[in-house]
């Protein structure tokens, strides 16, 4: 299988999140919770210690050269906001890098599925150009919890077919 941001071979072993993260996280064994999706769709539940996910979709000259420069200039940004867990300021130049890393972060997770959503061409365009699919959207929050319940909701409304009038009154 060649490489899924460059088409080169072999491919090694990537960790999906950083190893540097489990540090913040509660120590000892945890529950992980995966799911895939598409053809032979499962939920695994399985006993982790930090966040082991990999896959073996990327090779060495990726993983250890534009990943690992991504994933270092990022920690710079995130590491401060996760000891401090304060409201602050953001520059773009430190936005753009977690935003950078957060969008390779979501295209080694959906490497993880049987059959990846991403086009192939969105992934290589990374690699190339630190380039963020267009329409991706990237939020960045805090929480003060070490163990918050964490839920999220995304809802979508088709408005076509709707008249403009009815389009307004269901925007406001």
């Amino acid at each position: 299988m060649p490489c899924v941001f460059c088409g080169g071979s072999p491919v090694t072993k990537e960790h999906v999140f950083p190893q540097w993260l489990n540090q913040y996280l509660p120590p000892g064994p945890q529950r992980t919770e995966q799911a895939r999706y598409g053809a032979g769709a499962f939920d695994v539940t399985r006993q982790s210690v930090g966040l082991d996910f990999t896959v073996r979709k990327v090779c060495a000259p990726c993983n250890s050269g534009w990943m690992s420069e991504l994933e270092g200039s990022s920690k710079e940004a995130l590491e401060p906001r996760i000891i401090r867990q304060d409201l602050d300021l953001i520059s773009l130049r430190q936005q753009r890098k977690i935003a950078l890393w957060a969008t390779k972060t979501a295209m080694m997770a959906d490497q993880v599925q049987l059959e990846p959503l991403l086009p192939s061409h969105q992934l290589r365009r990374m690699r190339t150009h630190q380039a963020i699919p267009g329409g991706t959207r990237v939020w960045l929050g805090s929480c003060p919890e070490r163990n918050p319940t964490v839920t999220s909701q995304t809802v979508r409304i088709d408005l076509s077919g709707v008249s403009r009038e009815r389009r307004d009154t269901a925007r406001t």
